[in-house]
């Protein structure tokens, strides 16, 4: 079997070009999904940031609103 496709690849030129595309072809989706793979752990990292940021924003936004519910402020500025 390995000496008739050896004897193709030898007497068939079109064969050994078929042959090559698809090696080519499989190279190329390699370098894709590693561009896939480097873009993903980018937005990745992306995510965690937002999250973190989303984690300090929330922190500060409540320690400002339970400083504003300590100020006493009369009537009709006052929500209560």
């Amino acid at each position: 079997e390995l000496k008739m496709l050896a004897e193709l690849l030898v007497i068939k030129p079109d064969i050994r070009l078929v042959l090559i595309n698809v090696v080519l072809g499989d190279i190329a989706t390699k370098r894709d999904i590693e561009e896939l793979t480097d873009y993903i752990t980018g937005l990745s990292s992306k995510i965690s940031d937002l999250g973190e940021n989303r984690h300090t924003n929330s922190n500060t936004t409540t320690n400002s609103n339970k400083k504003l519910d300590e100020l006493s402020l009369p009537y009709p500025y006052t929500s209560r």
